[in-house]
């Protein structure tokens, strides 16, 4: 065949040793082989090129272009310098060379090594080993070179976690970025205080707060690649940020490794073999924080809603939120049936089904019974909600236990004063200095009054960062509190329990077991609602009284 129709295949990868040599540069492969087309008289038909991309793998983009244009004719020739820019996987090569090309009549040739598919070559597998040996050696340095430099705490990620940037002077090294910090303490902050990672997305969502792929290419200000990736917030992204010890200034990294050097697909590994290195750099989250919230995601995961029963397969009404008052396990849905008569569901103690009466006693409730119990509590509760919604925020904030002594304009007031004695003390430090540079002050005794001014400001700034943090969490708490209070307020008419309402209102329901009085059994159950906790006495008359009291306590105090 004569009218041949070439196709220039051109490759270069960073791993190559001699990337830098004019030898091997793009630029002068393209010479080359052109050269070579040129003095043949043969019509070049495209030029591919993969630039900075691994022979060892398959799923590069011009050669994925160039196998489709020989399926389809438009190329019957395929040059390229040498087989190893074909690929390091000898199979591979191997499939292409002896079998994909044969059959599509498509003309191979390495011009340096002299290999042309129209006579023999004995040399080219020999050559596609060598190759792929040469691309197995070169993933095993850099693997070692890699695990060298995490023991070490460096970071080796391309794209930092969200809260962090690169530092300028060093590429290995995370700072904070203040722009992102705030989202970070703020998903801490809202799950430690009961917020479900699928509520922070949402709300995430709904408030338009950039995920952590968009606000990173909108910080460098690059459009993101990943065109087809969804820009929203996802429970699981939440859950990620949440375990992640990156945020304690701790560098953890080898989560995953290749499976092998000729594919992209990664293998999780045990926990044991992660390489964690400790103070790499500034924490956002203190230790407390990051232990409550530890301690949140196992107690969910223990307490996880069992799974569905209902024909819809969606969860029970109650499903996560039931929990036994005497073990605490979370009681799981169920229904029993007896003879002729209509099976009734109801929840019961996990822990006295699956151990017996030496680990717990019998703890049950109907489900009819539970629905009618707390349908009965939020018409009461969204009736003084609509009736006296002020003062229902002031007696639930009272009963909050973080914001009980605490007001608003009490921590605003104390954070103006902190600053001010902050300002005084700086002032004297300032006049300290004066007079030991004009020399009217002795060494010992401006060491002596240096030592004093300095813990006292040190003190004042422990004091300082208190008082802020707890404005934070009272100033959240009113917010949460007053969203529950319209959450009551907008459910005044309510005629039926959905999970939704369950899931808004409810932090968990405790149940005792049945104890006979007389002729009857009684049976106590205790709601705690979502920020406050159990609220006693819900009674409209008997919760109006105890605003009462509460506002001439409180004018009192006043």
């Amino acid at each position: 065949m004569k009218d041949y129709k070439v196709g220039l295949y051109l490759r270069l990868s960073r791993d190559d040793k001699n990337s830098d040599s004019m030898s091997m540069s793009i630029s002068n492969q393209r010479d080359m082989l052109v050269d070579y087309v040129e003095e043949r008289g043969w019509q070049i038909e495209n030029i591919y090129i993969d630039d900075g991309i691994s022979g060892a793998t398959f799923e590069r983009p011009s050669f994925k272009r160039m196998i489709a244009d020989i399926e389809k004719k438009r190329i019957n020739m395929v040059i390229c310098k040498d087989l190893s820019r074909l690929g390091r996987n000898y199979v591979r090569v191997g499939e292409y060379t002896d079998f994909f090309f044969p059959r599509h009549k498509v003309r191979f040739i390495a011009v340096n090594e002299n290999i042309d598919s129209t006579k023999d070559n004995d040399i080219a597998g020999f050559l596609n080993i060598v190759n792929e040996h040469y691309a197995k050696d070169i993933s095993r340095k850099v693997k070692a070179a890699k695990h060298t430099l995490m023991k070490k705490g460096y970071f080796l990620g391309s794209q930092p976690p969200m809260g962090y940037v690169k530092s300028p002077e060093d590429k290995h090294k995370l700072v904070i970025d203040e722009g992102s910090r705030v989202i970070i303490e703020r998903i801490f902050h809202l799950y430690s205080i009961g917020h479900t990672a699928r509520h922070i997305a949402d709300t995430f969502n709904r408030e338009g707060v950039l995920s952590p792929r968009g606000y990173y290419f909108n910080l460098i200000g690059k459009p993101n690649p990943y065109t087809k990736e969804t820009i929203l917030w996802g429970s699981a992204t939440i859950m990620r940020m949440l375990k992640n010890v990156v945020y304690t200034g701790h560098m953890c990294q080898g989560k995953r490794k290749n499976r092998s050097f000729k594919m992209k697909e990664r293998d999780t590994v045990p926990q044991e073999e992660w390489i964690l290195v400790e103070n790499t750099h500034e924490a956002i989250i203190d230790e407390v924080t990051w232990s409550r919230v530890q301690g949140l995601l196992k107690l969910n995961k223990k307490n996880q809603k069992p799974k569905p029963v209902n024909a819809d397969k969606t969860p029970a009404l109650f499903a996560g939120k039931l929990k036994c008052v005497d073990c605490g396990a979370v009681m799981h849905y169920t229904y029993s049936k007896s003879g002729k008569y209509k099976a009734y569901y109801k929840y019961r103690c996990s822990t006295y089904s699956n151990q017996g009466k030496t680990a717990c006693s019998f703890h049950s409730i109907l489900e009819d019974e539970i629905k009618a119990i707390v349908l009965n509590d939020i018409r009461k509760i969204s009736e003084l909600a609509v009736m006296s919604s002020d003062e229902m925020l002031s007696l639930l904030l009272n009963l909050n236990g973080r914001t009980k002594l605490k007001s608003n304009v009490m921590l605003e007031s104390k954070i103006k004063t902190v600053n001010s004695n902050l300002k005084g003390v700086s002032n004297k430090i300032d006049v300290l200095l004066e007079q030991k540079i004009s020399g009217n002050i002795s060494d010992s005794m401006f060491k002596k009054l240096m030592i004093k001014y300095e813990d006292r400001q040190n003190a004042l700034n422990i004091e300082l960062s208190e008082l802020k943090a707890e404005f934070s969490i009272v100033k959240d708490d009113t917010q949460n509190i007053r969203h529950l209070i319209e959450s009551f307020k907008q459910r005044i008419y309510i005629e039926e329990l959905d999970r939704d309402t369950i899931c808004e209102l409810i932090d968990y329901i405790t149940v005792s077991k049945k104890v006979k009085v007389g002729k009857e059994y009684k049976q106590k159950v205790s709601i705690n609602y979502n920020f406050v906790g159990e609220l006693k006495g819900c009674d409209i008359t008997e919760f109006f009284d105890h605003i009462t009291r509460y506002q001439k306590e409180t004018d009192q105090t006043a």
